[in-house]
């Protein structure tokens, strides 16, 4: 368990008192050729093993204090949309629609992992995908670091690579 961080304190307490999704980011990015899913799921569980932040929940102690709880084990939320056989303007406003869906859509500051991910299926070729996210976890620097992690560690899980990643600081190290 780890105090919160100030600014983590700020984004917190509106998700918490106010119940506002100002602080949910969305990333998003075209996959084209064959979609491993497996690899894509075994990625993401890579990442969150190898970064704390993605197994953190909030709670507040029975003294006022924002407290970070870091789990052992955390899974993320995953969902397959396929849109395959559709127009492509179609494509494109089911996805739009479902963006905004997802945005408004809350997160349980006390459950592990404050994040989720869906994939849309547009063709055999070509899969869209979504990673949703509370900012308590990251920041607007760290945010393209962990998709690049997530991109070598894919390609590396679907060609049978050894994964190779510099060490991780470890999270308490930042507080």
């Amino acid at each position: 368990m780890y105090p919160a961080t100030p600014m983590q304190l700020g984004m917190l307490s509106q998700g918490f008192i106010e119940k506002e999704f100002t602080y949910i980011v969305q990333c998003d990015f075209l996959l084209t050729g064959h979609l491993n899913r497996t690899a894509l799921q075994e990625a993401w569980r890579y990442l969150i093993n190898r970064h704390e932040i993605f197994r953190t929940s909030f709670v507040i102690s029975d003294y006022g204090q924002m407290l970070q709880v870091v789990s052992e084990e955390s899974s993320i939320e995953w969902f397959d949309i396929d849109l395959r056989g559709m127009d492509s303007k179609i494509q494109k406003e089911s996805i739009q629609e479902y963006y905004y869906l997802d945005k408004c859509k809350e997160f349980d500051l006390n459950a592990s992992p404050l994040m989720r991910f869906t994939t849309f299926l547009l063709s055999e070729k070509e899969t869209y995908c979504l990673w949703t996210f509370h900012h308590a976890l990251l920041d607007g620097w760290s945010t393209p670091i962990v998709m690049e992690e997530l991109f070598r560690v894919y390609e590396a899980l679907n060609n049978a690579h050894t994964i190779t990643l510099t060490n991780v600081t470890p999270y308490v190290e930042y507080i």
